[in-house]
């Protein structure tokens, strides 16, 4: 696990078949660009949100922190958010 720019959480795991990457924020209050991370670099596919626990199901708003579009994550309150890239 390591820490990003914008004092985020991040472990990054990798497979086979995929790329995992599980961002998080314990207390919230961070925010900032992910674009020139390198922990983002895959050969595996484009990053696509499979979870966050801010999403309704979980008791959530359903607002995920972090946007992909523009690689930004605001994390407002302690959240989790699982990424996955994958050419599968």
């Amino acid at each position: 696990a390591e820490a990003l720019a914008c004092g985020i959480g991040a472990l990054r795991l990798d497979s086979a078949t995929a790329d995992w990457l599980v961002l998080f924020d314990l207390h919230g209050g961070h925010e900032g660009s992910l674009e020139n991370e390198p922990i983002f670099e895959t050969g595996a596919g484009e990053w696509r949100v499979v979870l966050s626990s801010n999403e309704a199901r979980f008791g959530g708003t359903g607002t995920c922190a972090v946007d992909l579009l523009t690689m930004r994550a605001a994390f407002w309150t302690a959240e989790t958010v699982v990424l996955r890239a994958s050419l599968l």
